[in-house]
């Protein structure tokens, strides 16, 4: 399928080592590989949309300005986790083929919305690859680099290689995007054009865009082919270790020395201290929606700390307790809600967050407070105005955090 066709290499990267060659990044291993032949989804995909377009021999050919497809990660990316999305594009002429000034046409999201609507939320983390006549110099065409791990305010930047006019149709680009917990580059054909930091991630990076967003229009002309995606092997060995230490360790352990381990750790860690009853109510609130997701086939997960590894709710009994399961290892095991810390419910909420639902923001809000995560908290409540006097009441009067 490839004979014939010339090879080169594109990447963009945000990885550790940045300006060490492949070589050195060894500890990336392929998780799967989609051939993008058809609508099928393949092993390690929950889900694919496909809008428009065509599929061909050799791949998928955006026809349109319209033409998407939207890939929903099985496994998505841990905070903390690194790992590559790479694709190889043909045809692919941007001098000719730009029809529109801005075209973001190979994009990772933590939300799958994948839309500049709500990008300046603090936690919303994106890295795009973005094309367009704005991204033409000197009769060449180039792309920018936009990535941010935490929201618009942390945002970076770069226009490159505008200028370029040796783009070939019948080349092989294999573009490619790497990240772990600290930097973000680009490469092209080996040679690294820029870098920037990418600290503090706190949300999954779980959705892949191709042709185009929902932020800007897409081009008609190239076909994206061979999507795969790589993770880090050592990262997941730690994690495997850590899942399996906290297992045996919850095995072993009354549930009431597990209790007064995680309550020591949530009264050391939070500002504020919500009354018994305002907390009795929130977690009601939380176990309510929690069960109500589940009923609606959502997909409520939380990041748990102890064992530092992101889970799936499976199911809530009467009690509130949790079935869950992590990701890597394929683990199904029981969390007891006492051992719950309010940073495990902000997480779970945050999993099940509908859009301008001011009550979800004001659960979220509550959880922030009592975790001691002031800024989250601020980010919730500015979408549950009027929440700040129940915040109020619900904390002994301690005062809300400063939205502004």
């Amino acid at each position: 399928m490839r004979r014939g066709i010339r090879t080169i290499h594109l990447a963009v990267l945000a990885i550790g080592t940045i300006g060490l060659p492949h070589a050195a990044q060894a500890a990336l291993a392929l998780h799967f590989e989609d051939p993008l032949t058809s609508n099928a989804v393949v092993a390690g995909e929950a889900s694919k949309r496909v809008k428009e377009g065509k599929f061909v021999e050799r791949g998928w050919e955006s026809t349109s300005s319209a033409s998407q497809i939207v890939i929903e990660l099985a496994e998505p990316f841990a905070p903390g986790e690194g790992g590559a999305v790479e694709i190889d594009i043909t045809n692919f002429d941007p001098v000719k083929q730009y029809a529109g000034s801005k075209h973001q046409f190979f994009n990772v999201y933590s939300r799958p919305d994948g839309s500049k609507e709500r990008w300046d939320e603090d936690g919303k983390c994106w890295v795009n690859v973005r094309g367009g006549r704005n991204y033409m110099k000197s009769g060449g065409a180039g792309f920018k680099l936009l990535c941010a791990p935490r929201g618009l305010k942390s945002r970076h930047e770069r226009r490159l290689i505008e200028s370029t006019k040796t783009w070939d149709p019948a080349r092989t680009y294999v573009l490619r995007l790497q990240w772990d917990d600290r930097t973000v580059g680009v490469w092209l054909d080996g040679r690294r054009l820029c870098s920037f930091a990418f600290a503090d991630r706190t949300e999954l990076l779980s959705h892949v865009f191709i042709g185009t967003d929902n932020v800007y229009s897409g081009f008609a002309g190239p076909v994206y082919t061979r999507l795969r995606v790589y993770r880090d092997a050592l990262w997941l060995a730690r994690r495997k270790k850590r899942v399996r230490d906290a297992v045996s360790a919850n095995r072993t352990a009354s549930p009431n020395a597990a209790a007064r381990t995680t309550a020591a750790s949530s009264r050391t860690t939070a500002r504020r201290s919500p009354t018994p009853e305002a907390l009795t109510a929130r977690d009601g609130e939380l176990k309510k929606l929690v069960r109500a997701s589940l009923a609606a086939n959502g997909k409520p997960g939380l990041f748990l700390g102890r064992m530092r590894t992101q889970v799936r709710v499976l199911g809530c009994d009467d009690l509130g307790d949790l079935r869950v399961a992590s990701v890597r290892p394929r683990m199904e095991l029981s969390v007891r809600w006492g051992d719950l810390t309010h940073a495990d419910k902000l997480s779970l909420v945050t999993s099940m967050l509908r859009a301008g639902n001011a009550g979800d923001h004001a659960l979220a809000a509550f959880y922030a407070i009592a975790a001691g995560d002031e800024k989250r908290a601020r980010e919730h409540l500015r979408n549950c105005p009027g929440a700040a006097a129940e915040m109020k009441a619900a904390f002994g009067g301690a005062p809300a955090p400063n939205v502004k």
